[in-house]
């Protein structure tokens, strides 16, 4: 026996034996006619969404985020995250809702870059003349 054949068996020693038997993945056409599917419910988004805008601004009118004293995007945001879940509709809602009139109507959300780059965010009075 050579140095190359004695190698070899202690590999083939450690090795697990393969399975031969393999099971089938494939469904036969009556289990897929059975099959049960999902379908997301579109309105629980909407629903979703509308009361993520509402907790925003209960958030801003609690730390009184008006335009001399904006919030910053991070405490907004952690604020609002300890009533919304879903992190992805809050940091969509604060790229989008930048002059959206909020529910009432009687304010609209505003937003700006700082001095320092940083994104501030305040509630503005709402006249449907178009005067601010």
């Amino acid at each position: 026996m050579n140095l190359r054949s004695r190698k070899r068996k202690r590999q083939d020693h450690h090795r697990k034996p393969k399975k031969t038997t393999k099971k089938s993945k494939s469904i036969t056409k009556r289990q897929k006619q059975n099959q049960v599917v999902a379908v997301p419910d579109r309105s629980n988004k909407m629903v979703c969404r509308e009361a993520a805008e509402e907790n925003m601004l209960r958030v801003m009118k609690a730390k009184g985020a008006k335009f001399g004293s904006p919030i910053l995007r991070p405490a907004l945001r952690s604020e609002a995250r300890k009533l919304t879940g879903d992190t992805g509709l809050l940091d969509h809602l604060l790229k989008h809702m930048a002059g959206k009139v909020v529910p009432g109507g009687a304010e609209r959300f505003r937003r700006r870059h700082n001095a320092d780059g940083a994104m501030e965010y305040w509630l503005e009075r709402f006249m449907s003349s178009g005067k601010r």
